[in-house]
């Protein structure tokens, strides 16, 4: 009923709400001229003695503004029916009001109202075609349902009508890279790192995107600026340890991938970079630990069975140049639980 009162009646209060703006308006600069010329002096209706009345929130607010206000109070304290109750009169009333529309569409999500909060963002693409707001909003919502399609392209379709949206490019970046689509991801992250320097997440995306892009010589010294931040992350001591890896600077990573081991002893990752650095360098015997703990501590099946036979080749080989010192046993044990 709420919706089908809100179609019938949306573009009537409209025009009745910019009405009585304006009459109000025009009424409020008269008064204020009027009361220039006294003083501005009031009388208290709650007292018998002349007094200056401040101008408090309330006196500013429009009455569905208050409502907006109150619901959105009685939303953060846990009364959500209440909350829901006076957002959904604060829309009927001044249908212009964005918190509103947002504020209610989230309380319906937060309430297990999925239906009602596409319904709720919809209809404000109806009533106002023009408007980014609700395809940036479910935009978001359908991120958090994993339907990154459909929320690329409410994204876009926001940016169409508003295209100095940060807050909605950097989101349409962050699915460009889970999507693997790291090209335009990293041009989107460049142009808001250099808007806005101080943005960490922004620059934490862009050194994620050249890395998994293998861009080491762009993402340069990237992951130590950030690291001076957030010294003891392991994942970007990591990330880090991988770009001095491929350029050329083994001691300096495997120091980083030790000290990511002290910090999480059971990081699946570390030890991957560690068998990397030794299978692929001097000293590939130096490779045979790593791999060993990848299996004791790796949960997914798939990365044991793959560790295994990685473990299983690279015995082998070291048997065949010195038999003496790497036997076949465990080989042939790893071969039997693979």
């Amino acid at each position: 009923m709420f919706f089908h009162n809100l179609y019938l009646q949306s573009g009537y209060r409209l025009f009745i709400v910019a009405w009585a703006t304006l009459v109000m308006s025009q009424t409020f600069c008269a008064f204020t001229c009027f009361a220039d010329t006294n003083d501005q002096e009031e009388v208290s209706l709650s007292s018998e003695t002349e007094t200056e009345r401040p101008v408090t929130e309330k006196t500013r607010l429009s009455p569905a503004a208050l409502l907006m206000k109150e619901g959105v109070k009685d939303l953060k304290e846990g009364k959500k029916k209440k909350g829901i109750e006076k957002l959904e009169e604060a829309i009927e009333q001044d249908p212009s009001l964005p918190g509103a529309w947002e504020s209610l569409g989230w309380a319906y999500w937060d309430s297990n109202r999925n239906e009602d909060t596409f319904k709720l963002w919809g209809k404000l693409r109806i009533l106002d075609p023009q408007n980014p707001l609700p395809y940036r909003l479910l935009g978001k919502v359908y991120t958090s349902l994993d339907d990154l399609k459909k929320a690329e392209d409410h994204f876009r379709k926001s940016l169409e009508l508003d295209p100095d949206q940060y807050e909605v490019k950097f989101q349409l970046a962050r699915i460009l890279r889970w999507t693997g689509y790291m090209d335009g991801a990293i041009v989107i992250f460049q142009e808001l790192a250099q808007k806005d320097p101080s943005r960490q997440d922004v620059k934490i995306e862009l050194a994620r995107s050249l890395t998994d892009n293998r861009q080491f010589e762009e993402v340069g010294t990237l992951w130590s600026e950030i690291l001076t931040t957030e010294p003891n992350n392991v994942e970007f001591m990591l990330r880090q340890a991988s770009i001095l890896l491929n350029t050329d600077k083994k001691e300096e990573a495997l120091e980083l991938v030790q000290k990511s081991c002290e910090l999480a002893p059971d990081n699946v990752k570390s030890y991957m970079i560690s068998a990397d650095a030794a299978e692929y360098g001097d000293h590939p015997e130096e490779a045979l630990p790593p791999l060993r703990k990848i299996i004791e501590v790796a949960d997914e099946l798939q990365l044991k069975q793959m560790t295994r036979s990685r473990l299983i080749q690279l015995i082998i080989w070291l048997h065949e140049r010195e038999p003496l010192s790497y036997s076949m046993d465990e080989p042939i044990s790893l071969a039997w639980d693979h």
